[in-house]
């Protein structure tokens, strides 16, 4: 030892030279105490960082103060806890208040850590869900909805016929023989009895006139 730190001692003993010795030329309890009491009331979760190690922090900082004689109440820290965490919590917390729930540090620890699991839980289900309502999104109806087979048309307005159909007047010209094939002239469009050959020719008569037969009845003798 120094010889002026000799004479500063020389009266007091060894107990009280060391507490001296140590205040002087190390740090001082009182800034580590200071260290420990800012980690512990500025700790803040942020949204997506895992609850456990930031309640494990707290409660190291709350352990550190009271070996250097600092101590704080239990129920101060259980309310900085729980005002630590972030606003997913909110409805946590105001349950653990309104039924006036009592737990230690470590208790409030593994319940925060549950509370945490069922909170992703809880979300990837809802992003299930979500995932299945947009597959669903732009589907068809039900079968019930579906009308089988050709669609029916009605006719219109204007006299035009759907697919399917047939309009009058097309069904007067088939009556009318316009695609049956004259036995005469052996042209389309017209019966025998219509076709101006055959009647020509029987005026010149190079043909003889082809009318419906006659049934006879045979005579009584």
């Amino acid at each position: 030892m120094e010889t002026n730190l000799q004479r500063r001692f020389i009266a007091q003993g060894a107990n009280k030279i060391f507490t001296t010795l140590t205040n002087e030329f190390s740090k001082t309890p009182r800034i580590v105490t200071y260290e420990h009491t800012c980690r512990f009331f500025e700790a803040k979760l942020q949204k997506g960082q895992p609850v456990s190690p930031h309640i494990l922090d707290m409660i190291e900082n709350v352990e550190k103060l009271e070996a250097l004689d600092c101590k704080i109440s239990e129920s101060i820290v259980i309310d900085r806890m729980l005002h630590s965490l972030h606003d997913g919590f909110a409805l946590f917390r105001a349950n653990y208040y309104m039924n006036d729930i009592k737990k230690s540090p470590y208790e409030l620890h593994s319940l925060l850590v549950q509370i945490e699991k069922d909170m992703k839980l809880s979300g990837s289900m809802k992003q299930d869900v979500l995932m299945i309502s947009n597959k669903n999104k732009g589907k068809g109806k039900a079968h019930g909805d579906l009308t089988v087979g050709k669609p029916k048309f009605k006719k219109s307005g204007n006299g035009k016929s759907g697919p399917g159909e047939t309009s009058g007047s097309q069904g007067k010209e088939k009556s009318k023989g316009g695609n049956v094939e004259c036995h005469h002239c052996h042209k389309t469009g017209h019966w025998r009895r219509n076709c101006p050959v055959y009647r020509e020719d029987i005026k010149s008569g190079r043909v003889t006139p082809v009318g419906p037969k006659k049934h006879h009845t045979p005579r009584k003798g």
